[in-house]
């Protein structure tokens, strides 16, 4: 979002030259010392208040004059602003937020590469190039967590990628930027999550069948992870993956659950419209739902499963952030999927403790203080009862909440619900001890474990004339009666 040595330097400036009235230098440095603050705090505080949000006021409040010419510490400071609103779980200020960057990008050009003619100092212009394309990466993420439509076609971007420097100035250019590598793999999966919204979430009508749609979109993302460079895949030894690594692969588990929930949904609702507990007769799965459908419920449940096992690592570990939207999001995205297989599946107990584990670990950050965990912690609350009463374990409480009766009030329940620094001390009700005892040695999961399936390679690998698809989504989703007339993208996507 910003140069990194020139920000440090201006900051040292600043003080030492006591220049204190600019309002843009200050709306800029008090959106960092607001992530600084957040990032400092020690778990188990429980404060009052996400630490940072005054920084963030004086800063919101410092940006609120719209620039007739943007400059460009103006867009880094909407894009400051708009991923700290996430910590405040405000999703739709950020997506305000970043929606002003794009547009104001967009007057002065940044979608454009510079003509030769015009060329300008090295550094400053691959800044500029990066930071068009992390106002693109924003929208986009941001877009398909909200079930929001794209501001801007492909068609309009003329602007290069980003790159290493080829001018000799290799060390500056490491003083300034993060790696190349891994922005545009944030690129390109960004790119993905746009497909993901626009071809399956959205009403527009399409010439292929949706299994068309869903085998591009997953061709793609295992592109994607083929693609990957070395040091961003991760490692064996979880303690040994860098931070940015780990949400780089949640972000990209997410994305595949984005591409494959509709078709695990879908299933649910055939097999409870048949009558049937699927936990307890799992072969009548295999005659009302097709292998290709079968198929992307497997890949759908192992990133579910994979995200989770990614962020129990990080707790255990002692290094799961305390503030923040998207490990929670994640660890409540992948929470809804295991829930639903425990429902689907005979082999479903070790997804329903893991589902117990997720509910435990929103339950502490919430006590930390984590208001998007506090929001997706009380959906799945209610989810939680709906699971005890269906595999007989809930308690009658007096005054307690009503009871479903039926696996189909249950699966209503759970789609109507999506709306989509850790301790190794004790944290808020779950010890370490629990953890591993809820957990054992499991399986291990890897990210491009679902994409060697050889049913999924089998899916792939089919030409479009054998896509043939007999309990249509596509008509599953435009049917009156069906879940998803009263599903809104908001909740499909988050």
């Amino acid at each position: 979002m910003f140069l990194h040595k020139s920000t440090m330097d201006k900051l040292e400036e600043i003080y030492r030259t006591e220049s204190f009235d600019c309002p843009q230098n200050k709306a800029k440095y008090f959106a960092l010392f607001a992530f600084g603050e957040a990032y400092s705090v020690r778990p188990g505080l429980s404060p009052e208040s996400v630490p940072g949000t005054m920084y963030f006021a004086q800063a919101l409040d410092l940006n609120q004059i719209i620039q007739e010419r943007p400059s460009m510490m103006h867009l880094e400071t909407l894009l400051l602003l708009s991923l700290f609103s996430y910590f405040l779980n405000r999703r739709h200020s950020a997506c305000v937020l970043a929606g002003n960057a794009m547009r104001l990008g967009l007057i002065i050009g940044l979608n454009h590469n510079i003509p030769d003619s015009q060329l300008i100092d090295p550094i400053e212009m691959e800044h500029r190039i990066r930071l068009w394309w992390t106002i693109y990466i924003f929208n986009h993420m941001w877009s398909s967590k909200m079930g929001l439509p794209l501001q801007i076609s492909e068609d309009d971007i003329h602007i290069g990628m980003p790159s290493e420097s080829d001018t000799g100035l290799t060390g500056i250019y490491n003083e300034q930027f993060t790696d190349t590598g891994f922005i545009i793999a944030n690129i390109t999966l960004a790119r993905i999550a746009g497909d993901i919204i626009t071809q399956l979430y959205s009403r527009k009508k399409y010439r292929e069948t949706f299994l068309q749609r869903v085998q591009g979109l997953l061709k793609a993302l295992k592109n994607w992870v083929q693609t990957l460079p070395e040091h961003l895949k991760l490692n064996s030894d979880p303690e040994s993956n860098k931070r940015h690594v780990i949400s780089l692969h949640l972000s990209f588990n997410q994305c595949v659950i984005l591409t494959t929930r509709p078709t695990l949904l879908h299933s649910l609702d055939r097999l409870n419209n048949h009558g049937s507990s699927p936990a307890q007769d799992n072969h009548k799965t295999h005659d009302s739902i097709s292998h290709a459908v079968l198929t992307l419920n497997e890949a759908c449940i192992h990133a579910a499963r994979h995200s989770h096992s990614i962020i129990l690592e990080k707790w255990i570990h002692g290094s799961l952030p305390m503030f923040g939207y998207f490990h929670a999001q994640y660890l409540f995205s992948s929470a809804m999927i295991l829930a639903i297989s425990s429902l689907m599946l005979k082999e479903g107990t070790s997804d329903q403790d893991s589902f117990e584990t997720a509910l435990r670990l929103l339950h502490g950050m919430k006590e930390n203080g984590n208001l998007t965990a506090a929001e997706f912690y009380s959906h799945l609350e209610k989810i939680k009862i709906c699971l005890d009463h269906h595999f007989g374990n809930s308690k009658d409480e007096p005054n307690g909440p009503a009871q479903p009766s039926s696996l189909y009030l249950s699966s209503s329940l759970l789609q109507g619900s999506v709306n989509d620094t850790g301790a190794t001390e004790n944290y808020s009700g779950v010890s370490f001890d629990n953890i591993q005892a809820l957990t054992g040695d499991g399986p291990s999961y890897t990210t491009e474990m679902a994409f060697l399936e050889p049913t999924m390679e089998s899916f792939l690998a089919q030409s479009n004339l054998n896509l043939g698809f007999p309990h249509s989504v596509d008509s599953f989703m435009n049917d009156a009666d069906s879940i998803y007339t009263y599903i809104t993208p908001n909740m499909l996507t988050e």
